[in-house]
Formats: structure tokens, C-alpha cells, sequence
């Protein structure tokens, strides 16, 4: 029995395959604790360190979690306990260029983000149900209460712009060492410097965070909300400045888009390859996680079967000897055996085709093929002309005779064509 629930643990791990780091994809860079995630709107599966993130794959960490997210500009993004993000856009990495941006939904709980930004321009971008952070070149919190709707934004490095989605005129400018709290997702209050800040980590690679002296402080922040709490009210002035400065570097960023046009086209067509691929190996791991629902779902009622068994069991050696009961006892015992054996076969099954779908993996990550397939194709194409051309022309002509006469006298013969006569 001990062996037989052994291999139901084993797919208690990560059902979701290791993966090298793309241009087009981010990486799970690191996990502690209990980390789940979905593809394609799919069943939630524990997953470990060096899985590829892509768009449309949520992750949710559970109690004293952690996990750490790379992006292909080197971003980091920590994402605390207890906390759910959807990761809506992965921004694109050509030539060294960050193009596009990286859109993450805070769906509840705690993020902390580094963003690797030259340009100034937004390339990431934190959405919740009531506000869009547009971030540039920063680090910063993020938080979010899921049933009051309370949102909290702390900036450590650089500039957010944080904006409601449904008041047009209710937008703001975080600086370093300041930071804004959302009431039930509608009324800013004013951005202001709160003790709370200097105590709070914000190193996103931390991989040691001690979440109950992270619970102090946010104790500690929701205190200094109360106490300091003012109206919103913006410096127009000032506003008005910062939007004309963003303006220059978002232009800035579009011309370096344009520049690098054709290679983007390239690394489109290469994602837009590698996104068919990774939906089919979501499709097969969205079976094994249904499969491995019902083996468990089994394995349950089979020890609860075992222990009534077993009950029985103590009830006939403390009672009479039945042979009646006996009979029905070997032949329970029987049938438990065969469903055992049944479910150790699923299991080993289960395993053997994660073994395929982690060599399919390795298949589509190999990345050499798609990029020289079209180039190989080519210059095949153009060693056999030039060896055509270069073929003397008298063999050609001979050849050429030769076939005509062998076709004219089997027509003559009246004889099937072909070189065998078949």
C-alpha cells in the first residue's frame, strides 16, 4: 500500500515541463512552497522552477509560497503568497530590443516588480478590475485585496502612472519613495511618504522572504493609511509636465519599433510557430491532470475500502468463525487487489507519457531546426542548379536519346512505359 501511494505522489509534482529561456516567453525562474499554474483557461497544476510562462497562463501561489518571474527583457517580477496574476502579454525581444510590453492582471494578492527599462517608454504594464500602472523603468509593489477591492501601490525606484479605468480624469504620477491607496477601487487618495515603504522589501529576487515580518508590515501600512489619509488632488502643473516627457519617450520607442520592422516580422512567425506547438503539449497536460484527478479520486475510495476491510476483519477474529463471511471477506479482498493492480497501470501509463511530452518538448525547443530549416532549403535548392549547369552537356543530350529510343520501342513492342516495363 505504501509503494502504491508513492506513485500517487509523484504526480503531485510538476505535471508542466523544464524549459530553456526564449525571446517569446518567460520563465518560472524560481518557486518555494506550493505553486500552481493554468494554461489556456485550464486546470490549475503544481509546478517547479525552470517552467516557460506564456501568454494566457495564470499562476497562484498558496500560503508561505513564493515564486520568482523572468521576462525575456530580464524583468523580475516576485510574486508573494496567497496571490493570483494572469500573465496577459510577454514582451518581445529583438535584436536586444524590448519591444511591445509585458501586461501581467492582478487578479489578488502581492507583486513585487523590477523592471529593466532604457527606454523610459511603458514596457510593462500592471492591470486590476478598477486601474491601469503603466510602468517605466522602476521597481515598485503592487497589491490587491480581492473582496474589498482595496488596491495599494508603493514605489522604490523611478515612476508609475497609475489611472482609473472608468474615470478618465482621475490619473497619477508615483514617485520614488511614495505610495497611493485605491478605496474599493474607486477614489485615489493622495500619494504621500509613509514609514511603512522603508521597511517593506522590495528586492524581487529575494528568495528568502520572511512572509510574517511582510505581514507586520503591511499592519503597519494599513495603520498609516488611516492616520495620514487625504483627498486626491492633482498638480495639474506638474501633471502636465510628466505627460510631455512620457510622450517624447514613447515616441522615441515607436521609431525604434519601425527600425526593426522586418526582424520583428521574423520573431513573430517564429512565436507564432512555437505558440501551435506549446497549445498541443497543453492539451495532453490537461488530460494527465484529469487522469491523474481520477486515479486519485480511486485511490481514496480504495484505502476507505481497505479500512473497512480491515475492520471487518477485527470483527471476525473477536467474533465467531463464519464461512459465509469469510468467503465474502477473501472475495472483497480480491477485488480490491484487481482495482490496485488496475490503478498501478494507469499510473504507470500517466508516467510514461509524461516522458513523451517532455521529449516533445525538448523536440520544439530546438529552436536550430525552425531557424536553418529555410536557409538549409535554400541553398540545397541552389547546389542543385549549379550542379545541373555545370553537368556536360553532351551526357545530357545521350541521355535524353537514350530514353526517346527505349520509349519508341516499347511502343512499338506494345509494351507497358515505365523504366521496368511495369
Amino acid at each position: 500500500m505504501k509503494s502504491f501511494l508513492f506513485l500517487i505522489l509523484i504526480f503531485n509534482s510538476s505535471l508542466l515541463f523544464a524549459a530553456k529561456e526564449h525571446d517569446f516567453a518567460a520563465i518560472l525562474f524560481f518557486t518555494r512552497g506550493k505553486v500552481y499554474l493554468s494554461s489556456e483557461g485550464g486546470l490549475f497544476g503544481e509546478v517547479k522552477k525552470g517552467q516557460e510562462l506564456a501568454e494566457g497562463d495564470i499562476i497562484r501561489t498558496k500560503d508561505k509560497s513564493l515564486a520568482i518571474v523572468r521576462f525575456p527583457d530580464k524583468s523580475t517580477m516576485r510574486v508573494d503568497h496567497n496571490s493570483e496574476i494572469e500573465i496577459e502579454r510577454v514582451v518581445e525581444n529583438v535584436e536586444g530590443e524590448s519591444l511591445g510590453s509585458s501586461d501581467i492582471i492582478l487578479r489578488g494578492g502581492r507583486a513585487v516588480i523590477d523592471v529593466i527599462n532604457k527606454s523610459r517608454a511603458p514596457v510593462f504594464n500592471v492591470k486590476t478590475k478598477s486601474v491601469a500602472i503603466g510602468v517605466r523603468g522602476t521597481r515598485f509593489m503592487a497589491g490587491l485585496d480581492p473582496e474589498s477591492n482595496h488596491m495599494d501601490l508603493a514605489v522604490d525606484r523611478g515612476e508609475v502612472e497609475i489611472s482609473h479605468k472608468e474615470k478618465k480624469n482621475m490619473a497619477e504620477a508615483i514617485e520614488a519613495g511614495h505610495s497611493i491607496h485605491l478605496e474599493n477601487g474607486s477614489e485615489f487618495n493622495k500619494p504621500q511618504r509613509h514609514d511603512w515603504i522603508n521597511k517593506f522589501n522590495f528586492n524581487a529576487n529575494d528568495k528568502e522572504v520572511d512572509h510574517s515580518e511582510m505581514n507586520k508590515v503591511m499592519e503597519l501600512k494599513r495603520l498609516e493609511h488611516r492616520q495620514k489619509r487625504k483627498a486626491w488632488v492633482r498638480d495639474k502643473v506638474k501633471w502636465a509636465k510628466k505627460k510631455k516627457r512620457w510622450a517624447m519617450f514613447r515616441s522615441r520607442h515607436l521609431e525604434k519599433v519601425k527600425k526593426l520592422k522586418s526582424k520583428r516580422m521574423e520573431f513573430l512567425k517564429r512565436k507564432k510557430l512555437f505558440m501551435q506547438k506549446r497549445k498541443d503539449l497543453v492539451s495532453k497536460r490537461e488530460n494527465l491532470l484529469k487522469e491523474r484527478a481520477a486515479i486519485l479520486k480511486q485511490a481514496k475510495e480504495l484505502k476507505a475500502d481497505k479500512r473497512k476491510l480491515a475492520a471487518a476483519a477485527r470483527a471476525l477474529k473477536s467474533g465467531r468463525n463464519d464461512p459465509r463471511k469469510k468467503r465474502a471477506l477473501l472475495k472483497k479482498r480480491k477485488e480490491l487487489a484487481q482495482r490496485e493492480k488496475r490503478i498501478k497501470g494507469r499510473i504507470q501509463g500517466l508516467r510514461e507519457n509524461r516522458e513523451n511530452l517532455k521529449e516533445q518538448k525538448r523536440n520544439l525547443l530546438n529552436n536550430k531546426f525552425v531557424k536553418n530549416f529555410a536557409k538549409n532549403e535554400k541553398s540545397f535548392e541552389e547546389k542543385k542548379k549549379e550542379m545541373m549547369k555545370n553537368a556536360p552537356r553532351k551526357k545530357r543530350l545521350k541521355r535524353r536519346a537514350k530514353k526517346k529510343l527505349l520509349k519508341e520501342g516499347r511502343k512499338k513492342l506494345g509494351l507497358p512505359g515505365g523504366l521496368f516495363g511495369n
